[in-house]
């Protein structure tokens, strides 16, 4: 699925939502204005109403959540309006970052990681990507979840983007501090039952690299907190060299993964195996990246759950 499609997929179930209910007789006045620009959807005059709202001591929390809601809402509506009309994405970068100011959207940290990615920045596309998982797996910010395959588009955009990133990028944690982003077990209807790890070995190796010893630290974190009872973990190399050494090789680092969770409290049980350069990554555009960036995709390690 495009970027484009994307942002049709999500305008189908971004839904405004209503204002609150009855204000303090200050603030009525704004109430009516924002109900009339929503339905305008008129994203400059809502922001205006915004600002005066969250100084005015009469307009309860719930309207100001509401408020912010409808602000994201329609600059939503505006950039796909406008991309419509020839706008590049990258020609809102500055709007969609403002935008979060009122709020958290799925769909604008998507696009944020969607122009982060164009330019090549993988570091930052990763955070974007997270963020939008966050998001979504966040109840109150996203009462309704996009599509299950909307949500796994974005999942492996993420994937792919942190695998190239030059360091490790960590996920974001859930309202009550739990992991989510790529380490969620569970992002609304959709559960990511595999998920490619950056965690990286030094040339001929089974010692991490800096990004890589990261990587590990960071899965060891996920599984304290998530506690499944039994993982796989699942080696794989790039197509360089020679078939039956890079068989064996890429199991040799799935096993030393494994011992160093196991040294680090994991108490589950751990399978592994090695599939060398037999499985490549299934990537939308190849024609994207380069030789060596795919080689560098190839060359993970795949959690299991």
């Amino acid at each position: 699925m495009t970027s484009r499609n994307l942002r049709v997929a999500a305008l189908a179930v971004a839904v405004l939502l209503p204002m609150a209910g009855p204000a303090l007789a200050d603030c009525a006045a704004l109430q009516e204005s924002a109900r009339s620009l929503q339905q305008a959807g008129d994203a400059d005059g809502l922001k205006a109403v915004f600002e005066k709202v969250v100084v005015e001591p009469d307009c309860t929390a719930d309207f100001r959540t509401a408020l912010g809601r409808a602000v994201l809402r329609a600059v939503e509506k505006r950039v796909v309006a406008m991309g419509r009309d020839g706008k590049p994405l990258a020609f809102f970068e500055p709007e969609l970052k403002d935008a979060l100011r009122y709020g958290q959207s799925w769909l604008v940290h998507a696009w944020l990681g969607d122009i982060a990615a164009e330019r090549k920045d993988h570091g930052a596309a990763t955070r974007g990507y997270q963020d939008a998982l966050a998001a979504i797996d966040d109840e109150i910010a996203t009462p309704k979840a996009p599509p299950p395959e909307v949500i796994e588009q974005i999942f492996r955009k993420a994937e792919r983007s942190r695998l190239l990133a030059a360091d490790f990028v960590p996920g974001p944690t859930t309202r009550s501090a739990q992991p989510t982003g790529l380490a969620a077990a569970n992002l609304r209807g959709f559960k990511p039952t595999k998920v490619a790890l950056p965690i990286e070995f030094q040339f001929d190796s089974v010692a991490f690299t800096k990004k890589g010893q990261a990587a590990a630290d960071d899965l060891a974190a996920t599984l304290r907190a998530q506690a499944p009872p039994a993982i796989t973990l699942i080696g794989h190399t790039d197509q360089t060299g020679a078939l039956d050494y890079n068989m064996k090789l890429s199991k040799r680092r799935a096993e030393a993964l494994g011992h160093y969770l196991r040294s680090v409290g994991y108490a589950g049980t751990i399978y592994v195996d090695g599939r060398g350069p037999t499985e490549p990554m299934a990537l939308d555009d190849p024609g994207q990246y380069s030789v060596e960036q795919v080689y560098q995709i190839n060359r993970r390690v795949e959690l299991r759950r």
